[in-house]
């Protein structure tokens, strides 16, 4: 909760989790090649994350980013989580597409 920036890497499949973790805990997820990124609202590289292809990329892309870029981008992951993956916003996301199923 303290970072800045945490890996998102894929787990026994492409799909972890861990990025709405770092959402949730206000960090903003760097994503390592194979890692699944589909919802129903999708997240935006450069407004909530950035994908990462190696190590070496990793201090590059943390490197780049200043105070106010990433205060932009903690607070935009803080609202897609809020709206996305928080009890309250899982559910109402649910809702909606139950709703929406023809």
């Amino acid at each position: 909760r303290h970072s800045k920036f945490g890996l998102a890497l894929a787990g026994y499949g492409p799909k972890c989790n861990r990025e709405i973790e770092l959402l949730g805990m206000g960090v903003v997820p760097l994503f390592a090649p194979g890692v699944d990124n589909t919802y129903y609202e999708p997240m935006k590289e450069g407004v909530h994350f950035f994908w990462v292809s190696s190590p070496s990329e990793v201090k590059k892309v943390i490197n780049s980013v200043s105070e106010s870029q990433w205060q932009e981008m903690h607070e935009a992951g803080q609202d897609w989580y809020n709206r996305n993956a928080s009890p309250e916003g899982s559910f109402t996301v649910t809702k909606t597409i139950v709703e929406n199923i023809k």
